[in-house]
């Protein structure tokens, strides 16, 4: 219903697509839906069970369909798609600005992480939820509620730990993927190899 809204409403829209490479997306849904108590409990063969398949880990990946729906509602130059992981490590959003119209000299403030990937293990959160709750009321008049949600990302991107995903995962994701892939770069000519 979105694409109908969008083309009903706006129909001249510049659309701005920010994907994910189908494996990393995959891993990233599924680390967000482990519960552990240490980073070394996490089963990666999990990703392949019925569990997380209801909560859409593998699935999710499958978008060359949506982005097919929405080339058939709009024009191709009215698209800019971008790989989320160049954008994330160059910061560089030249491209971007001139495709939305924005002056190209602009430069956005990029310094803070709302999310840092990898995961958190319980006793972690359960010491930043302590101490947002104690701190946090003794801060509370002497910061903003901005500072003080930043300091809890700030805590919780500290406490984050990189997660090594074994090679054989990554391999197995990338067969289930590999036509999905292909589709992909067709639809966007982006370059997903890896």
């Amino acid at each position: 219903k979105a694409r109908q809204l969008i083309k009903q409403y706006l129909p001249d829209a510049k659309l701005v697509v920010i994907l994910r490479h189908p494996v990393d997306r995959c891993i990233s849904h599924f680390l967000q839906t482990v519960e552990i108590e240490s980073p070394d409990n996490i089963d990666f063969q999990d990703i392949f069970s019925l569990a997380q398949e209801q909560k859409g880990v593998l699935r999710l990946s499958f978008y060359s369909q949506d982005i097919q729906k929405y080339l058939e509602e709009f024009p191709k130059e009215n698209f800019k798609f971008i790989l989320f992981d160049s954008l994330i490590k160059q910061a560089n959003f030249v491209d971007l600005f001139e495709f939305i119209g924005v002056d190209t000299k602009f430069q956005p403030d990029t310094s803070a992480i709302m999310r840092k990937g990898g995961i958190i293990d319980d006793k972690s959160i359960k010491i930043i939820n302590y101490l947002r709750s104690t701190i946090g009321q003794v801060l509370k008049p002497l910061t903003t509620k901005e500072q003080r949600r930043l300091m809890t990302i700030k805590a919780r991107n500290y406490v984050t730990k990189k997660i090594e995903v074994p090679q054989s995962i990554k391999d197995e994701l990338m067969d289930l993927y590999r036509e999905e892939i292909v589709k992909i770069q067709g639809l966007t000519g982006m370059n997903l190899s890896k």
